[in-house]
């Protein structure tokens, strides 16, 4: 046999081995095995969610909120005449209540389900 053919059954004998090597190093490195290249969506799944990332930059929204602290005093105003009132969502129910008054609200929710009468097509 020539240089050239021994090289070529070197490399055919490596060649025949190389799945059975990647198939070890993925067991050994805890990777996922996929000896045909099909998409698995890993990529998408290494990556961590947003969502945290989200609320810890915009900051949390169940603080409190002016709503929130006029109940709170109210709890403890009980029984002494007085009253803490929200400007703003009083200012807000008042609006509401015109619009619904001269007919201009959105329409009320569905509270029953709608049941279609129409055909489908085959």
């Amino acid at each position: 046999m020539s240089a050239l053919q021994n090289g070529f059954q070197l490399a055919k004998s490596v060649k025949s081995k190389l799945p059975l090597l990647n198939k070890l190093r993925s067991e050994i490195f805890g990777t996922v095995y996929n000896p045909y290249n099909a998409r698995t969506g890993s990529k998408y799944l290494k990556h961590g969610l947003k969502g945290p990332k989200l609320r810890d930059y915009y900051g949390s929204r169940t603080l409190f909120s002016t709503q929130d602290v006029a109940d709170q005093y109210n709890k403890q105003l009980d029984g002494t005449g007085f009253r803490v009132v929200d400007g703003e969502r009083t200012e807000r129910l008042a609006r509401a209540e015109h619009y619904r008054r001269v007919g201009k609200a959105a329409p009320p929710k569905k509270t029953e389900k709608v049941v279609s009468n129409k055909k489908k097509r085959k």
